[in-house]
């Protein structure tokens, strides 16, 4: 409705010193109070060339007005240069038309005559010599093929095969049309729907059931018929088939035009049982059939007292994902919880450290390698555990046996020295004694307990060896021998031992120099690092060894030397340098 002023002066300014009054925008302020409450209205609705304007107190039932765009522009252009309301304007002062957005519309139509609404003389006349197009007539193609049925008809049917009538279809057309239905010629008592469900046995033998399950499928085709069929009984005649536009293939049709066979219930689930049958054979035959040399040995430590020893099989070995072990994930699961984060660390060999990683990222090991070593985030493993459940668990290599043996001796007391001073007078290295705590460390794995072969012996010697170091030295022809050791027995042979003692000039003199000590303790390192003990790392202490060791062993050599004490804690795995243990 047009009204002659929006804005009147009832309405109240909400800043009065502010002589100009907001744009309009959709939930934006008016600048002006409600008459009736002291809340300031809102443009709340934007229509097509109005607003909805209201107060915004919830469930608000007073003072909502519906204000025109083009005449609210022209009372506030006015009211902002400072015109005194109300402002009393006609269509005319307006302008053009205009939308919320600003747009300019086209002038509304002339109302009716009468001011009534009027429901059809408003409307535009039609011209009775237009019409709208007739649909197309298909006219049956028989009448120009040839001779026509009795019941011929002009028009035919558009969904229609060969585009014939009824008549002329029937008589003349194709039996793939499917909106003419043929008459049946079978007999009233011959069903209208042949019941062809059933399956021959060479079709099920096809599908692939074997004849014993062909078997027990008759016999539960036959129980059921026995106590009434699942199906609808077959003299039911058949429907009329929908018309072409709304025929559909059946679901069973390998095509639009061919019908398809509906299985029975029974040989259904025969078809799934036998399918099943098949696929759990073949997995049984794939999980026989797995790669030893990808199956690897895990010792996972959960716990810094104990570890737990479990085997995991991975395809891309030696590329291997720790997801893909399923006893180890379950072992991790049980012994931290489900919120566990993904995270293991695994021992790197190469760096001698442990190396933080998720079970989801690859790890790629050496070939020849079958072992991996893992342990939880937070656990602290000792070092030498950690060598021990990495070193070979093989025995020390074996020899073949030798024509002639070594000697060996039943004590330490009996093996010679490594060394022969030259002088008996002057301490050299090679005098010191062999029966300390390190040396007999060392020598016990070389001295296996082996009677010597008799055969092998040269019999000049009379089945005695002739320790030399005990012999004279010929730059001191006036030196005494030792004197035996206190508590031996005499052996038989001991007249022929003091007869070579007693003649020297028939024994050869083998005397070693100062300088061969340092050869023969390398040639003894040698044989030590041969043996199955690992080799010794160097540059201790590495950050892989653990703070607590050191702090053991500097509790332990408080009261004792410390050279000893480091020995026997860090002594089988680490090289000795007296700069950096001092």
């Amino acid at each position: 409705m047009v009204c002659p002023t929006l804005i009147h002066e009832y309405y109240e300014k909400v800043n009065p010193n502010v002589v100009a009054l907001p744009q309009p925008k959709l939930r934006g302020p008016t600048g002006l109070r409600c008459p009736v409450c002291p809340s300031e209205m809102v443009y709340w609705t934007e229509l097509h060339d109005s607003w909805h304007i209201g107060c915004p107190t919830p469930y608000n039932s007073h003072n909502w007005k519906t204000w025109r765009c083009d005449q609210l522009n022209h009372e506030l252009a006015l009211i902002n240069l400072g015109t005194l309301r109300p402002i009393v304007s006609v269509s005319a002062d307006w302008g053009p038309r205009v939308s919320t957005k600003g747009l300019t519309l086209p002038d509304l139509a002339a109302p009716p005559q009468g001011g009534r609404y009027h429901p059809y003389q408003s409307k535009p006349k039609q011209d009775p010599t237009t019409s709208t197009a007739k649909r197309a007539v298909v006219q049956c193609k028989r009448l120009s093929e040839g001779s026509v049925a009795q019941n011929h008809k002009k028009t035919a049917n558009k969904g229609c095969h060969s585009q014939y009538c009824l008549g002329c279809c029937i008589a003349y057309g194709s039996s793939l049309c499917r909106v003419h239905v043929r008459p049946s010629t079978e007999s009233a008592s011959t069903p209208l729907v042949r019941d062809d469900r059933s399956l021959t046995p060479h079709q099920l033998s096809q599908i692939g059931l074997s004849q014993q399950q062909i078997t027990q499928l008759r016999e539960l085709e036959a129980s059921t018929s026995a106590h009434g069929s699942q199906f609808p009984p077959s003299n039911v005649p058949a429907r009329r088939p929908a018309p072409a536009s709304q025929a559909q293939p059946h679901q069973w049709a390998q095509t639009s035009n061919s019908l398809g066979r509906r299985v029975p219930l029974a040989a259904r689930v025969m078809l799934q049982k036998n399918r099943y049958d098949r696929e759990h054979a073949a997995k049984q035959q794939s999980s026989a059939l797995i790669d030893e040399t990808k199956v690897v040995m895990i010792t996972l430590w959960t716990n810094s007292e104990a570890s737990q020893i479990v085997t995991g099989y991975f395809p891309l070995w030696p590329l291997l994902y720790l997801e893909q072990c399923e006893l180890l994930i379950a072992a991790v699961v049980n012994a931290i919880g489900p919120k566990w984060n993904q995270a293991l660390s695994v021992w790197n060999e190469e760096q001698e450290c442990w190396c933080d990683t998720l079970v989801s990222y690859p790890i790629r090991r050496p070939s020849t390698l079958r072992t991996l070593i893992v342990k939880l985030q937070g656990v602290q493993v000792r070092m030498p555990l950690v060598l021990e459940t990495n070193l070979p668990k093989n025995g020390p290599p074996s020899h073949p046996p030798s024509d002639h043996p070594a000697p060996s001796f039943t004590s330490l007391t009996e093996a010679p020295p490594r060394n022969t001073p030259s002088s008996p007078k002057t301490p050299y290295p090679s005098q010191l004694s062999v029966s300390s705590q390190d040396d007999s460390d060392e020598l016990a794995p070389l001295e296996p307990e082996v009677k010597p072969n008799k055969s092998s012996i040269d019999p000049q010697t009379s089945n005695k060896y002739i320790d030399l170091t005990l012999l004279p030295d010929p730059r001191s022809p006036t030196q005494e021998l030792p004197a035996a050791p206190s508590g031996s027995s005499s052996i038989p042979g001991d007249e022929e031992a003091n007869s070579l003692l007693a003649t020297p000039e028939n024994v050869e003199y083998v005397l070693f120099e100062y300088s061969s000590f340092f050869t023969l303790q390398s040639d003894i390192d040698d044989l030590v690092r041969t043996s199955d003990t690992p080799p010794k790392r160097k540059r201790w202490p590495s950050s892989s060894v653990q703070l607590s060791s050191v702090l053991a062993w500097y509790k332990d050599q408080v009261h004792g030397c410390p050279k000893t004490k480091w020995m026997d804690h860090f002594g089988a795995q680490w090289h000795f340098s007296s700069s950096t243990m001092y």
